[in-house]
């Protein structure tokens, strides 16, 4: 069997049928490649015989998947551990809800000629960012039941050095905690979207890194925004090319918008490779099919 030298790694834990859209287009657009879904293990099973015709098999994750805490970081690299890809290969990690924006085919030649290990994300050095960039020195901790409601939330907030930090999706808060003794100091700690490119030495540098750091991001809040980002841009032998691969539109919440008929113009002239989130049944989905099957 050959190795396909590209394979994109879905996510997904919901709405079954858009994941099988999604991964018929990409079959369709890279008949070599290989396509794989981790999916949530608390979610209903996927059906083989849906995928299997597309050449495309699916995961359950290690564990079941929460927002916001290191079980989706875990996951991932559970995934890469066992697509162990070689020096030339690369992975690119979608989720569910995203959609190709451009073929493929250009998508991969850019991937073999970037001279990188790893497509990540930059993010610019604001007080913004840097503020985001500090909860990977501290520790987060999700609050038992008893205590999500009523006043602990005001008790905690009168104790120095503590933050009480709301979950979106009804999930538990959160306290967070500085900590001192961790593995990089602030100016080494990167972050950014956890949707990216890596190749098989970027994979392997991300597997082998020490116990000691995978220990610490795990147990920060959204690690998989910061592990990957912080290991491979303080590697000198990772080339990391600064690159968002997805178009996304975002207001004041956690996550991105869904995006709509009126968005494709701008996105696909953003030079962006995948576009995320749509709906199920959103027309963009129609219209980028149109898109991408003109010659």
């Amino acid at each position: 069997m050959v190795t396909p030298r590209f394979t994109y790694l879905v996510t997904s834990y919901r709405n079954p049928e858009q994941l099988y859209r999604l991964v018929a287009r990409l079959r369709s657009l890279s008949p070599e490649a290989g396509v794989v879904v981790s999916h949530d293990r608390k979610s209903a099973p996927l059906d083989d015989g849906r995928l299997e015709p597309l050449r495309a098999t699916w995961w359950p994750t290690p564990t079941p998947v929460s927002w916001g805490d290191g079980s989706y970081l875990l996951s991932i690299l559970a995934a890469y551990r066992r697509l162990d890809p070689g020096p030339e290969q690369w992975v690119t990690t979608l989720s569910g809800q995203d959609y190709p924006l451009r073929p493929l085919a250009e998508y991969e030649a850019h991937l073999a000629t970037s001279g990188a290990n790893a497509l990540l994300e930059e993010t610019p050095d604001t007080p913004e960012e840097w503020n985001l960039r500090r909860r990977y020195v501290r520790r987060s901790h999700r609050v038992p039941a008893f205590a999500a409601r009523g006043a602990t939330g005001k008790l905690v907030r009168l104790v120095p050095g503590l933050t009480w930090a709301p979950m979106p999706h009804g999930l538990r808060p959160t306290i967070e905690r500085p900590v001192l003794a961790r593995p990089y100091r602030l100016r080494d700690v990167h972050r950014g979207n956890d949707l990216f490119a890596v190749d098989g030495t970027a994979v392997r540098a991300l597997l082998t890194a020490p116990p000691r750091v995978l220990r610490h991001f795990v147990r920060t809040p959204t690690p998989s925004e910061g592990f990957a980002h912080t290991v491979l841009m303080n590697d000198p032998d990772i080339v990391v090319r600064p690159e968002m691969l997805h178009f996304a539109r975002w207001q004041a919440s956690a996550h991105p918008d869904d995006l709509g008929l009126d968005d494709l113009d701008e996105a696909r002239a953003s030079g962006r490779w995948f576009a995320r989130k749509f709906t199920q049944d959103s027309p963009a989905l129609d219209r980028l099919d149109e898109l991408l099957d003109l010659p």
